[in-house]
């Protein structure tokens, strides 16, 4: 007695892409004779096996081209021409209007000031950091009239207590140092020792 027969099933040790093995044998009495091992791999079995891989691909692909497109509608076009800056950043810096007149501009008109700020320990501290940018003054002394800062509040940007500032540096808890008084009632901010000479 012979009979023939086909089986499909999967095959360890076979490439991913051979998608079916076909075992044929032929019966005969009790022997099974060595089958036949075929694999058939076409090129439409192929491409349906990589379909969901084509498909990854293409998505990377788009995002490539995606980004590429972002970026050169995002960054200017002379970004990078000299390292990691805009060139063209210093004209349009150059463009906006001059707001801080300069430490020799207010020590033409107010020498008096600057000569007590020299022997203090703001001597090096521009005039500006402390009553702001002052260029249309400087030009038109009448156009601006400078207010004074509140020093409770001015002190205390650079001298508030804080672990990450130098030991050396002063410092103080304005909450528990002044009693709520301006900084300016024993401080003279031109020169900031005691104002009783302490």
């Amino acid at each position: 007695m012979s009979c023939g027969y086909v089986r499909t099933f999967p095959w360890r040790g076979i490439p991913w892409f051979l998608r079916e093995l076909r075992v044929k044998g032929e019966w005969q009495g009790s022997d099974l004779w060595a089958p036949e091992l075929h694999a058939r791999a076409g090129v439409k079995d192929f491409f349906r096996s990589t379909e969901h891989l084509l498909r990854v691909v293409l998505l990377l692909a788009l995002g490539v081209v995606a980004f590429l497109v972002i970026r050169r509608a995002v960054v200017p076009a002379d970004f990078g021409k000299y390292g990691h800056f805009r060139p063209g950043a210093l004209d349009d810096i150059r463009a906006h209007p001059i707001k801080f007149a300069g430490r020799e501009a207010c020590e033409a008109c107010h020498s008096d000031q600057a000569e007590t700020k020299s022997h203090g320990k703001h001597a090096q501290v521009g005039c500006e950091a402390c009553h702001g940018p002052l260029a249309r003054h400087a030009e038109d002394p009448s156009s601006v009239v400078p207010q004074l800062p509140d020093t409770a509040v001015l002190c205390a940007r650079c001298h508030e207590a804080n672990q990450a500032k130098p030991k050396t540096f002063p410092q103080v808890i304005t909450a528990e140092h002044s009693g709520g008084l301006a900084c300016n009632t024993c401080h003279k901010p031109h020169n900031p020792q005691l104002a009783s000479g302490g």
